[in-house]
């Protein structure tokens, strides 16, 4: 959600001239226990410090017509990417890269 409020902010504040900008942002969502894909200690924003998370990066147009998201893509730290076992778990795909 905070993704969509950055956008909006960003979109209401570009200028009438024909300006377009793509916005990159993130947003982590704190989680309980080991299984969420992805998830491990790390620093979410939302939280506002280090918390067991997974954050997700997006990628949104914007201009002052308006805008709309164009990728998003779950970061999968090197650290949990490392475990042979997490392949193995439900939800994530054996074609995710590692960050």
């Amino acid at each position: 959600m905070r993704c969509a409020m950055t956008c909006a902010n960003t979109s209401s504040s570009i200028s009438t001239t024909r300006r377009r900008v793509l916005v990159v942002g993130e947003t982590g969502d704190v989680k309980k226990g080991a299984r969420t894909v992805g998830g491990q200690r790390q620093y979410t924003g939302p939280a506002g410090l280090i918390e067991n998370s997974e954050v997700a990066v997006y990628l949104v147009y914007a201009s002052a017509r308006g805008h709309t998201a164009v990728d998003r893509e779950l970061y999968i730290p090197r650290t949990w990417a490392a475990d042979p076992s997490a392949a193995r778990r439900p939800g994530w795909s054996q074609t995710a890269e590692p960050h």
